[in-house]
């Protein structure tokens, strides 16, 4: 019988439109000040800078996928590091990875295509594709359609690959459980659901410049829980969770759970249901005007 392994995930919400999401998470302890007297008057919320996307992800920043084993059955824009990429259709375009060079960190290849091969590059400019690798893999990387850019290799051991990868998970590991048992705000008092969309207003003055933390349970074990098993829908459906805060504010969900969600292959009319949680499109005001 497989071990159910309770999944700590950490969404470090920074600016407007920008989502990150850690297997893992965690911020500093809270701040204190010297207050007169000696005394230390401790603050109701971490400071801002107390959680970015750097200190959760660490080397993981620079990847938008970071696991032991990810397999591609379609289409995909994203950088990547892992330990065993399983190839089984399509190319990977990198199109949407912004302008900065593209970040690949790649133990082997398997699956059905023995290739590691590179589509549309960013808005169609040649970018720079940083490949650190084994020589098996850098012998079989190749180009598809819409690439224009130039790979540079970096050949190391499969050791060195797995070792790196193994480090970079442990480390967002350890931030995640960190966060997790950070105290979160009262989806009573800031959340607001019509069971279609959900609204989280964090307005008040008290959270700018703040780190305010979010409790999500996406197994809805507790059915009475209007709020958390309504945010659980909203955020997995895009539009429908809208975020009112301050341009200074970083919002981070803690979720905790299983999770069962539904994968849809491309060109494929059958669905696959998974552990784990489908997060989509959301949208956030900023109350201050800055972005």
């Amino acid at each position: 019988m497989k071990k159910r392994l309770r999944k700590v995930l950490s969404v470090a919400l920074a600016s407007a439109m920008t989502l990150g999401l850690v297997i893992t998470g965690s911020g500093s302890g809270l701040k204190s000040v010297e207050a007169a007297e000696s005394h230390v008057v401790q603050l109701e919320f971490d400071s801002a800078s107390a959680v970015n996307y750097s200190y959760v992800l660490g080397r993981a920043v620079d990847y938008g996928i970071t696991a032991d084993t990810l397999r591609q059955n379609g289409h995909m824009e994203t950088t990547f590091a892992a330990k065993v990429y399983e190839h089984n259709k399509s190319q990977t375009d990198v199109d949407l990875a912004g302008p900065e060079a593209a970040q690949f960190l790649v133990g082997e290849v398997s699956g059905d295509i023995n290739a590691l091969t590179f589509g549309q590059s960013w808005a169609g400019s040649q970018m720079i594709y940083n490949v650190e690798t084994t020589q098996a893999v850098a012998d079989i990387v190749t180009t598809g359609t819409g690439f224009n850019g130039i790979i540079e290799k970096r050949i190391v051991s499969k050791d060195t690959v797995n070792g790196n990868i193994s480090r970079i998970i442990s480390n967002f590991q350890s931030r995640s459980t960190e966060l997790a048992s950070k105290k979160p705000v009262d989806l009573t008092e800031v959340g607001n659901g019509d069971g279609t969309h959900y609204y989280i207003n964090l307005s008040d003055p008290k959270y700018k410049d703040a780190t305010v933390y979010i409790n999500v349970d996406i197994d809805k074990n507790d059915a009475s829980d209007i709020n958390n098993n309504r945010l659980v829908d909203a955020i997995q459906t895009t539009g429908r969770l809208h975020i009112t805060k301050d341009s200074s504010t970083v919002v981070v969900f803690n979720v905790s759970g299983q999770g069962n969600t539904t994968l849809e292959s491309e060109g494929m009319q059958d669905a696959q249901t998974k552990d784990g949680l489908k997060l989509a499109k959301y949208g956030v005001t900023i109350t201050d005007n800055v972005v």
